[in-house]
């Protein structure tokens, strides 16, 4: 079943309080659709309400809460009733950024509790719903869940996670007529490089401890942060690769024609250099693609 303009068609999206989930937000209740926006702070409910003139409707809740979700279940299930949820966008995510020795086990874990198990949670909750409607559903993935860069592996890690629950959760919800789509953006221009290039800078302080192998170091090499230097690259690769980006609006076209195609795809690689990166890595030799992917990060 697709969605139409004017119906009522109700659609569920995480992680709205910025970025690629607010455009999503914005631009389907300009449609005439019922958008619910997941977000976690009431200040961003508010925002969300003005922007929209009050044709969205927050929700509070957390992703990684599983009590959370149940409650942001309940207010659904009373908000549509028999017609149920046209469709789940899953986009709340985080980036955790940097070489896989010096991120910490809660870090990894941070990552993985947003990404994979938060959308696990939700999805599975609010599938009563979905299956009422015979709705859909999209996670929001990234080329870096085809393509892993360097520096990057523990976000990619969890991408590669979402590729591998959109295929089974495609197959296992077949005899529902429920869709599933994985939406493969190339980097886009939203607030998350703030917040990359903050967490880069961090690394770049961060020195050997008691906790770590290379505390069996000796010498001035010791005391020096480890991967500064191809970290400060990276940094100022940031620039030009955050100049580069795709445009939010590129994001919601894919998004869009997940939810309202009479037939969506399965997978979107949104941008060129998406494209390219998938075509390339079922193509060239390992060292090949490890060159192309150390070039493009500034490496």
């Amino acid at each position: 079943m697709s969605l139409t303009s004017g119906d009522q068609a109700a659609v569920l999206i995480t992680g709205c309080s910025s970025g690629l989930g607010q455009a999503c937000a914005l631009d389907l209740a300009g449609r005439g659709i019922r958008v619910f926006a997941g977000v976690r702070k009431s200040e961003d409910a508010e925002r969300l309400r003005r922007a929209s003139e009050g044709r969205i409707e927050p929700l509070e809740f957390d992703v990684s809460d599983e009590a959370s979700v149940r409650s942001a279940y309940a207010a659904l299930d009373e908000a549509v009733g028999r017609r149920g949820l046209d469709g789940l966008v899953n986009n709340a995510g985080v980036l955790v950024p940097g070489p896989w020795e010096l991120l910490s086990t809660d870090s990894v874990r941070r990552q993985f509790e947003v990404n994979i198990v938060g959308t696990h949670c939700v999805t599975r909750t609010m599938l009563p719903l979905i299956r009422r409607a015979v709705g859909r559903i999209v996670l929001m993935g990234s080329i870096s869940g085809r393509v892993a860069p360097p520096f990057c592996g523990a976000y990619a890690a969890s991408k590669h996670a979402l590729e591998a629950m959109a295929d089974s959760l495609r197959m296992e919800l077949r005899d529902w007529k429920i869709a599933v789509s994985i939406v493969e953006p190339d980097s886009v221009g939203t607030v998350i490089w703030d917040k990359f290039e903050r967490e880069i800078a961090s690394l770049m302080r961060k020195r050997p401890n008691a906790d770590s192998p290379a505390q069996c170091e000796s010498g001035p090499a010791a005391d020096e942060p480890l991967y500064r230097e191809p970290l400060m690259r990276i940094r100022a690769a940031s620039g030009r690769i955050r100049r580069s980006a795709l445009p939010v609006s590129a994001v919601v076209r894919a998004v869009n024609h997940a939810l309202l195609a009479r037939r969506p795809r399965t997978r979107y690689a949104v941008g060129w250099r998406a494209r390219l990166a998938v075509w390339a890595s079922a193509r060239l030799p390992s060292p090949v693609m490890d060159w192309f992917l150390l070039r493009s990060m500034g490496l």
